[in-house]
């Protein structure tokens, strides 16, 4: 398995990357995929890859980060408590 950071500009990382990964972590801060080679279709229509497969270590200038990666995981973290506590407190 590799992992990226929630901080990197890769198709793994990417919103319109269809292949397959995973958070690997409880701060929603990292992701995994099988392999750096692991294939998924661009689904962006800005990039010049669109609809071309791509590896997970690729990228392009139309890159958009993936929800499922939280960039900052403390800031997330305390909006999470915060929510909470409007709810219960």
């Amino acid at each position: 398995m590799y992992q990226y950071t929630c901080d990197s500009k890769y198709c793994a990382t990417c919103s319109c990357w269809s292949g397959e990964r995973k958070i690997c972590d409880h701060f929603d801060s990292r992701l995994e995929v099988s392999s750096p080679m692991s294939t998924g279709k661009c689904m962006n229509q800005k990039s010049g890859a669109w609809q071309q497969t791509r590896q997970a270590n690729g990228g392009c200038s139309a890159f958009e980060k993936w929800g499922g990666v939280v960039l900052n995981p403390l800031d997330e973290g305390l909006r999470r408590v915060r929510r909470l506590k409007g709810r219960f407190g």
